[in-house]
């Protein structure tokens, strides 16, 4: 939009009685030059009109200088404001987020710059063009590493003897090297290019981590076994009578997935989770109803005949539990003996389509936190796919299990659930794989 004045005259009847005119708006240009052919206008005036006539010609570069350093900057002219003069209000303009660069008076190919957000020049003086070009893709790159975070890493110096299962950038003087996982140092010229190069890979890489799920399913044993109508992995079956399987990975304990119960056997539930310790219980989503044994005081029987009784109290939210209802349930039994339960539920899974959405990053990485604190962790989940998505997060916050890629730790998870219980949908692979990306963790395994 062309900058404008607002004008308004004024004429003298004497004593100290004037006239006003209505204000008119005119073109920047022409109200300047009205103001300049005004003969009661001081110097300092004509000069602030002059640098306010530059700034009207913003990127309109005539010095020979200046118009060199367009043109060989081509493209990447388009990422800054150039001037040949100090720019007029820089500090304050509307360049102020923006790289400036002018003409310095310091020699003919030397040059002066403002970085973006910056109100203050740069004490640095440029030498010639191939300086100014080395400025511009510093500051594209870190502009990268902030649009893409932490699923990339940008470096100061070629890496040397370090392994990356991300894509790895550096600057290069004027142009940009990028390593990917698997592949050589590529050279670009454009950061726009390097972008493009590392978002391919990254859907390339999502696309094979899905194939080899796949295939790693149909070559899994099936160990599942059906067993007073729950379907139970033979290996990792839990027992007292309740769909639920124990997962572990290289013999660390992640955690128990438990199918949401019928109220039948809401005791035998109950009475599983007296053998622990303080034991926390995930539950993911909605509950059928008739099936909610945390929220409200209730008494229920185990098929051993134990008698048991619950006690609920909610817990007053934090910063971390927001997201989620939170309970301290009570266990009784006949005999007196108690143990005291928490018990997280996720308050809206998701706005998506699908019929089992992901739980969000955000969500699944606070839910993580709160679960970590306690040792003995049972996720309950009527479809599975969410406890699967809960369990490899827990699994990727182990220090053992560091150097496991997605892959493994999927394929472990899904191996000892019992057949089409804990797998994940592509939504909330989708989240696995983010969260992996920002770890630094390789997302499929590299075969020997």
């Amino acid at each position: 939009m062309p900058l404008s004045i607002q004008l308004s005259g004024q004429q003298s009847l004497g004593n100290g009685v004037t006239i006003s005119s209505p204000a008119s708006t005119v073109p920047c240009a022409q109200g300047m030059n009205n103001m300049r052919n005004t003969s009661t206008q001081s110097s300092w005036l004509r000069r602030l009109l002059d640098r306010m006539q530059g700034l009207q010609e913003n990127n309109k570069v005539r010095s020979p200088a200046m118009k060199a350093l367009k043109e060989a900057l081509g493209d990447q002219g388009t990422e800054v404001v150039l001037y040949d003069k100090t720019p007029f209000g820089w500090g304050r303009s509307m360049d102020q987020n923006k790289l400036v660069i002018w003409k310095s008076h310091k020699g003919p190919d030397c040059f002066r710059f403002k970085m973006p957000g910056n109100g203050k020049k740069d004490k640095e003086v440029l030498q010639g063009t191939a300086a100014v070009q080395a400025l511009i893709i510093r500051e594209q790159c870190h502009d990268l590493k902030k649009e893409l975070g932490e699923t990339v890493s940008f470096e100061s110096s070629p890496p040397q003897g370090k392994i990356f299962h991300k894509p790895v950038f550096w600057q290069n003087e004027n142009h940009i090297d990028c390593l990917l996982p698997g592949s050589s140092p590529q050279n670009f010229a454009r950061i726009n290019d390097v972008k493009a190069a590392i978002i391919a890979f990254q859907q390339k890489e999502l696309q094979t981590l899905t194939e080899k799920l796949q295939s790693n399913r149909i070559m899994q044993t099936d160990n599942t076994k059906t067993e007073n109508g729950n379907h139970l992995n033979r290996t990792t079956a839990v027992g007292y009578n309740i769909d639920a399987c124990n997962i572990r990975i290289n013999n660390h304990a992640i955690a128990i997935a438990i199918a949401e119960q019928d109220r039948g056997k809401m005791g035998n539930q109950l009475a599983l989770l007296k053998l622990y310790k303080k034991p926390v219980v995930a539950v993911l989503g909605s509950v059928v109803a008739g099936r909610d044994y945390f929220s409200t005081s209730s008494s229920f029987m185990s098929t051993k005949n134990l008698h048991i009784t619950t006690t609920s109290t909610p817990e007053k939210p934090t910063e971390l539990t927001k997201p989620f209802n939170v309970y301290q349930l009570q266990l009784k039994d006949a005999n007196d003996a108690q143990a005291t339960v928490k018990v997280v539920q996720l308050k809206d899974v998701s706005d998506a389509q699908e019929k089992v959405p992901a739980i969000s990053k955000k969500n699944i990485l606070a839910l993580a936190e709160i679960l970590k604190l306690h040792k003995d962790i049972v996720i309950q989940c009527g479809e599975g796919n969410r406890a699967s998505q809960l369990m490899a997060v827990l699994a990727m916050q182990r220090e053992a299990l560091k150097n496991h890629s997605l892959e493994d730790i999927i394929s472990t998870i899904e191996q000892y659930g019992h057949k089409g219980y804990l797998v994940p949908t592509a939504s909330q692979i989708a989240v696995l794989v983010d969260i992996a990306r920002e770890q630094g963790r390789p997302i499929v395994s590299i075969s020997a």
